[in-house]
This record gives C-alpha cells, structure tokens and sequence, in this order.
C-alpha cells in the first residue's frame, strides 16, 4: 500500500484520548445498583402482567433498565477488581495463604490431593451403594471414581 505509513498512522492513535466513565461514590453507585435492580423488576412485572402499564411507559422502563444494567455492569466490574486486590492483599499477609496463592506447585498438589480424596470417597459410596442395591449402574460409578481418582493421582 503506497503511502500508508505506521508511524503516522501511530501518532494519529496516540492522539485520540480515551473516553473514562467517572467515578462515582459509594452512595451514587449503591443507587445505581438499586435503580437496577427496580427496572428490572419493572420489566419483569410489565412482561408477565402484560398490559399493566401503558406502551410508552413500558418502552422507558425498557429503556432505563437496559441503561442502568449497562451502568452497573460497568461499575461492578471495578468494584469487584478493588474487592479482588483487597482480598488478595489481606490473603498475602497470612503465611500459609500467601504460600497458596503464591506456590503454583503448592497449589496444584494441594488441590489435585483434595480432589483424589473426594474421588475416594465417592468411589468407596458408590461400592457400597452398588453392593447393597445390587445396582450394576452405582458399580459402574464407582469404578468411574476409582479410575479418575488413581488418573489424578499419576
């Protein structure tokens, strides 16, 4: 492509600022979550009960529900990152839950041992379910169990 060069093209991209919500406080955004949650049950009443309100009132209600979801969506997912750095912040300053969230070895075995254990036990219920039954399906179950709890094992 004759004339077309990235570095123009780069400093035209960098020139175009990013467009940021605002940030909202505590009791603005408490009550975005509950206008939210009012339009949705708005919506849900005027479809289940149809005709309770009026066409244009059902199109705002719509409207201000699909709004207010959007918004709180957007919002939510920044105060669930900020509830996430917190909680990862109060996790590291535990020995043993700094090491889980650390140790990516650590980690793995402790969970893949958890996993083996629960399969045991499912194993050894399903036998004894089977046996007592004579169920041939609980048989097959346990079996299932067995061979996945020594496959995670290996």
């Amino acid at each position: 492509m004759r004339g077309f060069h990235i570095p123009i093209w780069r400093k035209m991209t960098a020139k175009i600022k990013k467009v940021k919500m605002p940030d909202l406080s505590l009791q603005v955004k408490i009550m975005l979550y509950i206008a939210a949650l009012a339009c949705a049950v708005l919506s849900i009443v005027s479809i289940t009960c149809g005709g309770i309100f009026p066409p244009a009132a059902e199109y705002a209600v719509y409207t201000a529900a699909g709004v207010t979801l959007f918004l709180s969506c957007f919002y939510l997912a920044g105060d669930l990152d900020l509830l996430k750095q917190k909680i990862m912040e109060l996790a590291r300053s535990n020995t043993l839950t700094a090491r889980l969230t650390d140790d990516i070895e650590y980690r793995s075995v402790l969970f893949a041992v958890c996993g083996v254990c629960m399969n045991i036990v499912f194993a050894l219920f399903n036998g004894i379910a089977g046996w007592m039954s004579r169920s041939a399906w609980f048989g097959t179950l346990s079996a299932y169990y067995l061979i996945l709890g020594m496959m995670r094992a290996y």
